[in-house]
């Protein structure tokens, strides 16, 4: 009998050595869990802003360019006004209606009014009245004014010097072309808020959700953890954990399936221990 618990023994601790190896953190299901809830997130989260900043970007350039096109109307309308009073502006005139005309909070926006003929009529910076418009746009408008067409009211947008721009222009009962113009880039400029507080965003969902995934690993793989030490138990033909066997197997999961197995299998291993132990 005795020779036979040191055989027993023997293969207990050759058996301990070779498998009985611990399982870091890092490189256990629940790590793989935590990083597969963080990775999704992060995904989710990086579609969600690309998606709502490219609605955004939309909708703020329909809303630029709606406004933009309702000042050039509004002011065409105002500056029509008085040529019907006065017949003729001046400088003067014009300046006292359209210098302060601009789109809210976009300092880039001004308007200037182009004659007939192509001739700067009014401008912000003084010095161009008189000046030939460089605006590709404005020339195209002025050229159907000089063929007997008169364009419709609309918004434009095209590159000057560099700058990509945004314009709309209203035609005069005088065929002067008033045009209210400004940087694309400014009506996007807010678009530099969004992007610092969508990385902000992100660290913080990043930050939560490997807090949530760490502490949903752990609660999925505690079960595991107790199978495993009931394993090793067996391994050790230790039978004597009957508590926490029972609430394995009391489990209705996977987990609870692979208690059942071992349940059945430490029975079975009981009793050829038993009948080892007892063989004359």
């Amino acid at each position: 009998m005795s020779e036979k618990k040191n055989v027993i023994g023997d293969l207990k601790a050759d058996i301990a050595e070779k498998y009985n190896a611990k399982v870091t953190f890092f490189r256990s299901i629940g790590m793989k869990i935590a990083m597969l809830v963080v990775g999704a997130s992060i995904i989710a989260t990086l579609i969600s802003i690309l998606i709502f900043t490219d609605l955004t970007k939309k909708e703020s350039s329909k809303f630029v360019q709606n406004n933009i096109g309702d000042l050039a109307t509004a002011y065409g309308k105002e500056v029509d006004l008085d040529l019907t009073e006065k017949g003729t502006l001046t400088y003067d005139d014009y300046h006292d209606i359209l210098a302060d005309v601009q789109v809210k909070g976009m300092s880039t926006s001004y308007a200037y009014l182009v004659s007939s003929d192509g001739m700067m009529q009014y401008h912000k910076s003084q010095e161009k009245v008189g000046s030939a418009v460089e605006n590709e746009v404005v020339k195209g408008l002025v050229a159907e004014l000089q063929a007997g067409k008169t364009p419709a009211d609309a918004v434009v947008t095209y590159l000057y010097k560099g700058k990509m721009k945004i314009a709309g222009y209203s035609i005069l009962s005088d065929k002067s072309i008033l045009v209210v113009t400004a940087d694309e880039d400014d009506a996007y400029s807010f678009m530099g808020e969004i992007t610092q507080k969508s990385i902000l965003l992100i660290v913080a969902i990043v930050v939560l959700f490997t807090l949530a995934g760490y502490i949903f690993a752990k609660f999925l793989t505690k079960p595991m953890g107790v199978v495993k030490d009931l394993i090793n138990e067996t391994a050790d033909f230790n039978f004597e954990s009957k508590n926490r066997m029972s609430r394995m197997v009391s489990r209705n999961d996977e987990i609870g399936s692979i208690a059942k197995s071992l349940y059945v299998m430490r029975e079975n291993l009981k009793n050829v221990v038993i009948d080892i132990l007892t063989f004359p």
